[in-house]
């Protein structure tokens, strides 16, 4: 046996809550509770129903969605239509452990921001994937896992060592460390290297960049006395540094012969056309240079080098220049021998800027 009540509209007498039950069982209602200035239903264990209307986003233990239909009228074809917010912020820690038999957390959102003072935990063994849908823009539309997480700083679980990437990290951008341990493949772009045990007072760190300037042809000049010099030709070499604190390291190695034996002749090293007092000798009572040349023979071609480290000063271009002296009446050569020019030989002048 059943009975029905019908009614446009059921108050309380007292209060604002009314109850509606049986000791045992159900109370069915045709049609459709309609509510009028936010009332609320609450205290039922279950409602079944063949359809719900309305906005239900506050509605909690049922799934969030992919995402929130432009129209609530299921009449629209914007009903069919969802969007989803880009940034889903976390102001509070939160820790992500989802089911073993799950094969990862993930959300729709493009962007994960961690406020200030709030972590985000990832369990051990756990994933989380940002912008499942890909729509985020971050990567390929459609590509799922395109998504970004917005913080500071990324450590271990445990908050007091650096995480593991044990696929690799793939940076598009500049990364900046107060160090780097390990290996490392591709291209470092610094602006200094310092060794591990630190930089030697009044050394260099690491190698900025390296010219080099080659030297393969014949080339020879009369003496005009050996406190003459003349620039040997293609023997300099013009570096602009990086910094004016840097280092500048000048190599040569220049290949000469005479025409005679016993001459005497000198090379020495310039900087922008002008005597590096600190790379020649004083005591000469004749010339003074980098180099003192005299060969036994002109079928004897000698190899002279020299090092001078110098300090740029400036950022702007600097030219280092070798030049040669002979003694009047002879004739000195270069990458050849001075009885023949059978045989031929390699000059070089290197320039190299060091970190300071």
């Amino acid at each position: 046996m059943s009975s029905n009540l019908k009614v446009n509209t059921i108050l309380p007498s007292t209060g604002n809550a009314i109850g509606i039950g049986t000791a045992a069982g159900n109370i069915d209602i045709l049609g459709h509770i309609v509510g009028h200035n936010t009332p609320n239903i609450s205290g039922i264990n279950s409602v079944t129903a063949n359809h719900f209307y309305g906005d239900i986003s506050n509605a909690t233990g049922a799934a969030a969605g992919l995402g929130t239909a432009l129209s609530q009228d299921q009449s629209n074809p914007l009903n069919k239509l969802y969007y989803t917010d880009r940034i889903l912020s976390i102001g509070s820690t939160v820790t992500i452990d989802h089911p073993a038999s799950a094969t990862g957390a993930y959300t729709q959102y493009a962007d994960i921001l961690v406020e200030d003072n709030a972590d985000l935990i990832v369990a051990d063994g756990d994933d989380l994937i940002p912008d499942i849908l890909g729509l985020g823009g971050n990567g390929t539309t459609g590509a799922g896992g395109a998504g970004r997480l917005l913080v500071d700083n990324i450590v271990n679980r445990s908050g007091t060592g650096a995480p593991t990437f044990p696929n690799g990290a793939v940076v598009t951008g500049i990364v900046t460390a107060t160090s780097f341990v390990g290996n490392v493949t591709g291209n470092i772009i610094t602006d200094k290297i310092v060794p591990t045990g630190g930089v030697p007072s009044g050394g260099g760190g690491g190698i900025i960049q390296v010219l080099q300037t080659v030297v393969k042809t014949h080339d020879s000049r009369s003496g005009g006395g050996v406190a003459t010099f003349y620039n040997i030709p293609g023997m300099s070499i013009t570096i602009t540094p990086k910094f004016a604190t840097s280092k500048i390291l000048v190599r040569y190695v220049a290949n000469v012969s005479q025409s005679a034996a016993d001459g005497n002749g000198i090379l020495r090293l310039i900087k922008d056309a002008s005597t590096i007092s600190g790379f020649n000798g004083t005591d000469g009572s004749v010339a003074n240079g980098s180099n003192f040349i005299r060969l036994n023979s002109h079928w004897e071609l000698g190899s002279f080098s020299g090092e001078y480290l110098d300090t740029a000063g400036g950022t702007s271009a600097i030219t280092y220049q070798l030049q040669w002296s002979m003694e009047s009446g002879r004739t000195i050569y270069l990458n050849r021998r001075g009885g023949s020019a059978e045989y031929g030989a390699v000059s070089t002048i290197t320039a190299m800027e060091v970190s300071a």
